[in-house]
């Protein structure tokens, strides 16, 4: 009697190794994926840490989640009723790094209606006054 073939077996054997093998490198992938995603999240947590910590502001505190900035643009805009003398300071003027015109314990302008602005040390016209902190 001749022996029976069990080539019958080989074709679901090597598809079920191919479906196994796949399966261990996709679970490897996705490991390596949610770890790498979960390093990033705690780095950028991080920087939002740090951000808070240095945010010395906390007047406008008005959003509960870390990271709801209020980005204020250092500029300022005069508009009178009538053209009137402004003197204008700047309650946290010891953290300036920039000014224009120079910050020399407030600002002393002319401000017209129209929003024009003639600066009284100089006698330049602005359209703002600038700051940065």
């Amino acid at each position: 009697m001749a022996k029976k073939s069990n080539t019958k077996y080989i074709i679901p054997i090597v598809f079920l190794s191919i479906l196994v093998v796949g399966l261990v490198v996709s679970t490897i992938c996705l490991a390596f994926v949610a770890a790498t995603a979960y390093e990033k999240v705690d780095y950028l947590q991080e920087k939002v840490d740090k951000l808070e910590a240095n945010n010395d502001d906390d007047d406008d505190d008005d959003g509960d989640f870390p990271g709801d900035f209020v980005v204020k643009k250092p500029l300022i805009y005069l508009y009178p009723t009538s053209d009137t003398e402004v003197s204008v300071k700047l309650s946290n003027s010891n953290k300036l790094s920039t000014s224009y015109p120079k910050y020399d314990d407030g600002w002393k302008v002319f401000a017209k209606k129209d929003g024009n602005l003639i600066d009284k040390n100089t006698g330049r016209s602005l359209y703002g006054l600038y700051w940065e902190g």
